[in-house]
């Protein structure tokens, strides 16, 4: 698979050089998006959280909640998992359902 790529760069006139300079660089920024991503999604858990506990606290003690609160943290809960499902891919992490592939002999997983 590496040569394959090698050789792809090669063909567009780029040297060997030239190509792992670029996957440094393509690596280095893929690093940057993730320490991003995890600083977004800490940042937004807190916010949520917080978001939250004053909502309930304010129904219970003031007996009057934020009418936008709960539509805000649905909303964000689905960036939360968008973003989080981004990361998971990326680390390989993601779960998967392999019932069936498990359970066929080796004739069924040729497919």
């Amino acid at each position: 698979m590496r040569r394959r790529r090698i050789n792809i760069l090669l063909r567009r006139g780029a040297t060997l050089t030239e190509g792992i300079d670029r996957m440094k660089t393509y690596k280095t920024i893929m690093n940057g998006l993730t320490k991003v991503e995890e600083f977004v999604l800490c940042v937004i858990t807190v916010v949520v959280t917080a978001i939250t506990f004053i909502n309930v606290l304010s129904r219970y003690v003031f007996h009057s909640n934020f009418a936008w609160s709960e539509e805000l943290v649905i909303n964000v809960f689905i960036l939360m998992i968008m973003l989080g499902c981004a990361l998971a891919t990326r680390d390989g992490s993601m779960i998967t359902l392999s019932l069936i592939f498990d359970n066929v002999g080796v004739g069924g997983k040729r497919f």
